[in-house]
Parts: C-alpha cells; sequence; structure tokens
C-alpha cells in the first residue's frame, strides 16, 4: 500500500506510477475487488485516501461531496483520518476503477481528462464530471467508455 505521503503529491495534473494488475488508478492498489472489500474495514475508507482521487479527476470541493453522499460543508470538516462511509468508499472505488478504464481505452491520461471534461451527446449534453455525482451517472460514463473502446462515436 502507498503511503499518505506518497499520494498526497498528486495534482490534478500528475498522478503517481501505477504496476499493472491493479484494479484502480490512483486510490486502489489491490488486484481484486474481494480485497478492497477486505482494506474497507467496518468504516470505510478514509478521507486522506480517497481525496487524491477526487484531486485527480478535478473535481471541486461540491462535487467531491456529491459523490460522497455528503454536503459541501460536512466534507469541508473532514480530515485525512476522517473515515467517509462504506457507501461512499464503495462509490470512490468504482470512480477509481472507471478512470483506470478510460485511461487504458484512451492510452493516456490527458486524453481521459480531456474527455473527461468535455461534454457528450450520449449523457444528454453533459460532460462526465457533471453526471459523475448523479443516480447512475457513474454507470453512464462506464457505459459511453465501452461504446468508445469498441468504435461508436460519443
Amino acid at each position: 500500500m502507498c503511503h499518505l505521503s506518497d499520494m498526497k503529491k498528486i495534482t490534478k495534473d500528475s498522478a503517481p506510477v501505477k504496476p499493472k494488475g491493479r484494479i484502480g488508478y490512483v486510490i486502489l492498489e489491490e488486484d481484486s475487488w474481494g480485497r478492497v472489500g477486505e482494506s474497507l474495514g467496518e468504516y470505510g475508507f478514509t478521507y486522506g485516501r480517497v481525496e487524491p482521487l477526487f484531486l485527480f479527476l478535478g473535481l471541486s470541493q461540491e462535487e467531491s461531496a456529491k459523490v460522497a453522499g455528503v454536503s459541501a460543508r460536512t466534507l469541508s470538516r473532514w480530515d485525512d483520518q476522517t473515515a467517509i462511509g462504506l457507501v461512499a468508499s464503495e462509490r470512490a472505488a468504482k470512480i477509481d476503477h472507471l478512470v483506470k478504464t478510460g485511461i487504458e481505452i484512451f492510452k493516456n491520461e490527458k486524453s481521459f481528462k480531456t474527455w473527461f471534461a468535455e461534454k457528450n451527446f450520449s449523457l444528454g449534453g453533459k460532460s462526465p464530471k457533471q453526471i459523475l455525482g448523479q443516480p447512475f451517472g457513474l454507470d453512464l460514463i462506464h457505459d459511453t467508455l465501452l461504446a468508445v473502446q469498441f468504435g461508436n462515436v460519443m
């Protein structure tokens, strides 16, 4: 597992080098969903573990709070050791897996991040970033990524 001090070095434009075999890109180091479940513990990930994912995606505090299922005011009170709960942790894990999938499809971070921020016809004229915190937003983004992978224009 990477140390929190290593993860804090992530900015909106960079991420640490990822070894192959991981199911995530920014925060997940495990090689299977079963191991992710084990690492969640009783209360889920800490904010310090998921914050690098939010930074990598360029999410604002309000967007990050929406993804985590809390108010921006609640998120502002979290420190690195605050457990974010199992539901928010599972969502963060799925988003990290989606990021890995997107970077594999687009072949690099920059292309994925550009796609993630741009409006998309198949997402109702909204960007993946805009719908990430909405109900079923993660599923819609994943489906759109798979369509891109198989040659459909999205």
